[in-house]
């Protein structure tokens, strides 16, 4: 049999174009969520991995569909670990076709919507405002969970709707002390029923962020 060769000038996608995070409760150790991160973001900037040819164009929910997709089969094949943090980007809320599309393709995996927590980026509800709610309550309906990422800004207000809508926030570990109006506003989110994911978190940080409703870490590190 002749090996397969693909022919010359044929582009390829990466094999794997996805990773899984672990998210630790920092008391117990247990992996208890799974955070999606992606090679290439929608605006095609690289996080992870060699740097590959520019796929060809495509819109932003057929991109989500992709991704969603893949996460989830990936997900299937290595970890029992629910649910997963998958995040979505902001051209992507604003296609209307995003729930149609989000809805089809997990009917279609061997996940149900509410194993996996759609993550929105706070610059989106701020960008978007309170157009994004029908979006994001047309997700819930759906079954899926939804997630804020605050770890790169956090200047949307955390109002009734959202906290309502919202399972999980996830922030930046390394500006809590310093910022007492960062504690307020997360010691508020996790009285309102909110999950909250600590970013660039140590292990031996787990008693104090604990105190301010962090219970949870992507990948803790270890003093070295």
């Amino acid at each position: 049999m002749r090996p397969y060769q693909i022919a010359p000038g044929t582009r390829t996608q990466p094999v794997q174009r996805t990773r899984l995070l672990d998210v630790h409760n920092l008391d117990t150790g247990a992996a208890v969520f799974l955070m999606a991160q992606y090679q290439n973001e929608f605006e095609e900037r690289v996080r992870f991995g060699p740097r590959t040819q520019a796929l060809p164009p495509q819109s932003p929910a057929a991109w989500v569909a992709n991704m969603l997709n893949e996460v989830a089969e990936q997900a299937h094949a290595e970890s029992p670990v629910r649910p997963i943090l998958v995040p979505l980007p902001v051209a992507a809320l604003m296609d209307e076709n995003l729930c149609t599309v989000c809805h089809a393709v997990i009917e279609n995996t061997p996940l149900c919507a509410q194993e996996i927590s759609l993550e929105i980026d706070d610059a989106s509800v701020t960008l978007l405002g309170s157009t994004l709610y029908p979006t994001l309550e047309q997700l819930k309906r759906i079954g899926f969970r939804l997630s804020l990422n605050a770890s790169r800004s956090w200047s949307a207000p955390l109002n009734d709707t959202l906290r309502i809508l919202l399972d999980t926030l996830r922030m930046d570990a390394r500006f809590l002390e310093p910022d007492e109006e960062l504690q307020k506003r997360v010691e508020t989110a996790h009285a309102a029923g909110l999950t909250i994911i600590a970013d660039r978190a140590f292990w031996r940080d787990g008693p104090y962020l604990s105190r301010h409703g962090i219970d949870y870490a992507v990948q803790p590190r270890c003093d070295s």
